[in-house]
């Protein structure tokens, strides 16, 4: 019995079939061509990742059907359950206020099944090795469906068209790197190389398919093809969480060959954020070539939420867990910090230190990247060649930056288990190629062993603690 259903399991060749059909289970016989429709339906490199690891799974389209359907029951139970009124006397005009007001979210469930249908089949496979975990996904769409059509990919910043029109392959340049991060310890670093994922375009055509996706604002299609790629990267703050916010030490580098438009469009939004929303007045400001002690000529920027009083009194009372995310994010001088172009690119930094724009701006003229860390580079191995996007998770800086947080603002979350600051980062690929997606999450030894080392401490407190409640009910 598996999951309340009985499974009928029958072994052949060494092989077991479990199947919940008896008939199916008794009369299965082992033929020649499995492998070969497999291949048909998946490609080489799908069949590739679901035959590599220890663990291989293929879902087709009835199991993926299943799936979508399974989901969608346990959507509209979720919603059977929640609460409608706290009032004891209903009546028929709210309880049809009720049912209106939670189609919404039925219907969002709805889109989201109908573009998962784009999906014809799935793969899952994980590989174990003394080094790690690797788990990976393949995903095959139909190029017909919205979700096929989003997922074409495109030629990768870089390509040889000559080589490999899709995905430049024999080409040494390609895919997404972090050649303007600079190098250091990071809380997480992600690169995308939106040429290769199929340009700003194909996440607008995602988007408008999604719940809420259809209200994208009019500046980033009338400037969808500024970006090349994306390099971002939150570093650990030398103020702390609390002094200087998440985002104190962090740098984004935006690739585009027109820097100049680039910044102005980024000037532009920021300037047309000034104004009066729910009774609070933002104020954004943009000052052009400020002087750094350096020497250094970068502009400036600044986004201020001042509340309006209304009869002495705030229009709009400010939510206490918004502020908290706001001075965790940002800290206690908020939304601010530098912009400053290159020829191929700008960089932006989300606080006005001059040491995290300069650290950046050396990072473009050097080879001090995090492009050329040892540890991503053998991480890096273990993804596709050249993926479209890249992202590296520096556990150790993570817990620290949680646990800061949790320090500043208890809110009685379960206690932060100790890791090492150089302990290996997860890390994660994606590759897109016409209407094929792929996948890669390595997640290394020692951060499995920091995971079950914390899940056994927390399972020993809870079983001390349970002693000695029972100590005491003995003792009364």
């Amino acid at each position: 019995v598996w999951r309340g259903k009985t499974v009928y399991a029958k072994i052949i060749d060494g092989w077991i079939v479990v199947s919940q059909s008896p008939e199916l289970a008794r009369l299965y016989v082992a033929k020649p061509g499995l492998s070969e429709r497999l291949k048909k339906r998946l490609g080489e490199r799908g069949f590739a990742v679901l035959c590599d690891g220890e663990i291989g799974v293929w879902a087709g389209p009835q199991a993926l059907a299943d799936i979508r359907n399974a989901g969608q029951k346990v959507a509209a139970q979720m919603q059977d359950a929640a609460p409608t009124s706290n009032a004891k006397d209903i009546s028929k005009s709210d309880s049809t206020t009720n049912v209106n007001a939670q189609s919404p979210a039925l219907a969002a469930s709805d889109r989201v099944s109908k573009l998962m249908q784009g999906l014809t089949d799935g793969v899952f496979s994980v590989d174990v090795d003394p080094l790690g975990v690797l788990i990976r996904s393949y995903a095959v769409l139909d190029p017909a469906s919205e979700l096929g059509k989003s997922a074409r990919g495109g030629a990768q910043l870089g390509a040889d068209p000559v080589k490999d029109p899709a995905k430049n392959i024999g080409n040494e340049i390609g895919g997404a790197t972090m050649n303007r991060l600079p190098r250091g310890r990071f809380v997480v670093a992600v690169a995308a190389d939106m040429e290769g994922l199929g340009g700003t375009q194909a996440f607008i055509d995602l988007a408008a398919q999604l719940p809420g996706g259809e209200q994208i604002p009019a500046w980033i299609e009338q400037n969808k093809n500024i970006a090349s790629a994306i390099q971002f990267a939150i570093y650990p703050s030398k103020l702390g969480v609390v002094g200087g916010g998440i985002l104190n030490d962090a740098a984004m580098w935006i690739a585009t060959a027109d820097s100049a438009k680039a910044k102005s469009v980024m000037e532009q939004w920021i300037l047309s954020l000034s104004g009066e929303i729910d009774g609070q007045k933002r104020e954004a400001t943009w000052e052009k070539d400020r002087v750094l002690k350096s020497g250094m000529t970068t502009d400036a920027y600044a986004i201020k939420d001042i509340a309006l009083p209304k009869n002495a009194q705030p229009v709009r009372k400010s939510n206490p867990m918004e502020r908290i995310a706001r001075s965790l994010i940002y800290g206690p001088k908020g939304q601010n910090g530098f912009v400053k172009t290159f020829p191929d690119g700008l960089y932006v930094t989300f606080s006005q230190r001059p040491d995290v724009m300069e650290k950046s701006a050396n990072c473009a003229t050097s080879a001090n990247a995090l492009e050329s860390d040892a540890v991503l580079t053998a991480l890096r191995g273990w993804m596709m060649p050249k993926p479209d996007a890249l992202a590296f998770v520096g556990v150790g800086s993570l817990l620290n930056v949680v646990r800061q947080a949790a320090n500043a603002f208890p809110m009685g979350i379960m206690e932060i288990p100790d890791a090492p600051p150089d302990l290996e980062p997860i890390a994660f690929g994606l590759s897109v190629n016409g209407g094929h997606i792929e996948t890669s999450t390595m997640v290394p030894t020692n951060v499995i062993g920091v995971v079950v080392t914390a899940y056994a401490d927390r399972k020993d407190a809870q079983q001390e603690d349970q002693q000695e409640d029972q100590q005491e009910d003995q003792q009364e």
